[in-house]
């Protein structure tokens, strides 16, 4: 058993991984209404939302953790638990449409743990091994998947048996490891080597770094209608990117990461309304306005389901939960990848901040433009 200090604060990790277990629970409800009332229709819209949302943030923690210095082994048993407790959910509502047999997808996790009691071999540390992670995701994509209905059955039912596999091979592996050490003195879990980056690595950060300054780009400069989309629109130089800079170049670490958070999530939100206005001037000719249209929601979602039908709306549904769902990680994540970077390459990264200031202050009091229209 893994547990904390007494009085010990949780990490910002164990903060998300604990929103998850919120998520994951929140899940394990609906389908206990599910399971109650006997509905073996339609996928529940909040289900797959919430499912999907806490998949999402599975991606988020251990990065959280790995860039504040906080991994532990009570954040990564934390973790491993809420991704073993929501794949036994899913398994669970995949029963009555897929068999019984599904449960094994999310029962194998407390059954090794069941044979650890008996078996005192079973419960040494095991080494880290990132193809654990890979298995869990994709058992709970494919979970996730037969929960929506949005795929054929022979392919979602493919995907089960797949994600069944992939689970007996990663439990058979440990277990095998286990057994050939089962005579050993009991010792720490092996560290993970940390080698130096090679090319292939290091090619993989400069274009993940080139994808976080386009999409923080694309979405400070998008419009708020769809003709107005246009490749001169991005074009132009977006003055709260630069204010990103300065501010990655003036603040330390932990109030630099503190403000991009904060400055991604507004960036998010500006983004999400931008949306809304492109929905709103193409169907009603009219901005968004959050204060009077959000109950509009509610109708919209209904009309889209009675025109192309319950399961095709609630896909539609997910789909754009996905879209809010991934601003809200994809932006700030982005905003803090450039502050990092900019951060750690003050040099260099100073004289370009200061010349694109210069060449927008400069723009802007002259009248430069590159189109018609556009500041």
């Amino acid at each position: 058993r893994v547990t904390r200090s007494a009085g010990e604060a949780p990490t910002p990790a164990d903060l998300v991984t604990l929103a998850r277990a919120v998520l994951a629970s929140g899940v394990a409800a609906l389908v206990a209404d599910s399971n109650a009332s006997g509905s073996t229709g339609a996928p529940s819209v909040a289900l797959v939302g919430l499912t999907v949302v806490a998949l999402l943030l599975d991606a988020v923690d251990g990065r959280v953790a790995r860039r504040t210095g906080t991994v532990s082994a009570f954040g990564a048993r934390f973790d491993g638990e809420t991704d073993a407790f929501l794949i036994l959910v899913l398994s669970v509502y995949a029963v009555p449409r897929y068999g019984a047999w599904v449960l094994a997808i999310g029962l194998v996790r407390y059954v090794f743990w069941l044979a650890g009691r008996v078996l005192p071999w079973l419960r040494a540390p095991l080494p880290a091994r990132d193809w654990r992670k890979v298995v869990a995701a994709f058992a709970g994509v494919a979970l996730t998947v037969a929960a929506a209905g949005i795929l054929p059955r022979a392919v979602t039912l493919g995907a089960l048996v797949v994600a069944a596999l992939l689970l007996a091979e990663s439990f058979g592996r440990d277990v095998l490891w286990l057994w050939r050490r089962r005579h050993e003195v009991p010792t720490a879990a092996p560290q993970r080597v940390v080698r130096p980056a090679g090319p292939g690595r290091r090619v993989a950060r400069v274009l993940l770094d080139v994808i976080a300054l386009l999409v923080v780009w694309a979405v400070l400069l998008a419009p708020t209608e769809l003709p107005a989309l246009t490749p001169s629109v991005l074009l132009r130089i977006p003055l709260e990117l630069l204010v990103v800079g300065a501010l990655a170049l003036a603040l330390p670490t932990r109030p630099r990461r503190a403000v991009a958070g904060v400055l991604g999530v507004l960036f998010a939100l500006v983004m999400i309304v931008k949306l809304l206005d492109m929905g709103f001037f193409a169907a009603l000719d009219r901005p968004f306005n959050p204060v009077t249209d959000l109950g509009l929601f509610g109708p919209v979602f209904a009309l889209v389901r009675d025109t192309v039908g319950r399961v095709a709306g609630d896909v539609v549904g997910v789909a754009a939960l996905l879209v809010v769902v991934g601003l809200l990680v994809g932006v700030p994540l982005s905003v803090g990848r450039i502050s990092s970077v900019v951060s750690r390459h003050r040099r260099q990264a100073t004289p370009v901040v200061a010349g694109l200031t210069a060449l927008w202050v400069v723009a802007a009091a002259v009248g430069w433009q590159v189109d018609t229209g556009e500041p």
